[in-house]
């Protein structure tokens, strides 16, 4: 058996229109006609469905959304795109498996955008 790729993810936030603008800003997220007084669907042109609804669940720590784009160059248009629209992420760090940095949501969730190639 194998699993292919996930589609749908769920976040609790604190506040669903905010983190649905920030989502659609960050990410290019498109709205969903989906939306319900608990929340907001979003949806990405890979095709991976985002939900955020009301809620206060305790996040761990750990917990982190990975976004792995195609090589070095797209890590950094990505950190230039997010720079570019307000967001704080982290400085991109280069290791031997991984060349990317992180980006918290306005609800501390944890984006990693990064890339496994070698350098380029």
């Amino acid at each position: 058996m194998k699993i292919e790729w996930f589609t749908d993810i769920q976040l609790e936030v604190g506040d669903p229109e905010r983190s649905a603008r920030w989502y659609r800003r960050m990410l290019g997220m498109k709205a969903s006609p989906h939306a319900t007084d608990e929340g907001r669907e979003l949806h990405s042109a890979s095709g991976l469905r985002l939900r955020v609804v009301l809620g206060t669940a305790q996040r761990s720590r750990q917990f982190r959304l990975g976004v792995h784009v195609a090589g070095r160059v797209e890590v950094r248009r990505w950190r230039s795109h997010i720079d570019a629209n307000g967001g704080l992420a982290n400085p991109i760090t280069d290791t031997p498996d991984r060349y990317g940095f992180t980006i918290a949501d306005p609800d501390g969730y944890l984006l990693e955008f990064y890339t496994e190639t070698p350098e380029e």
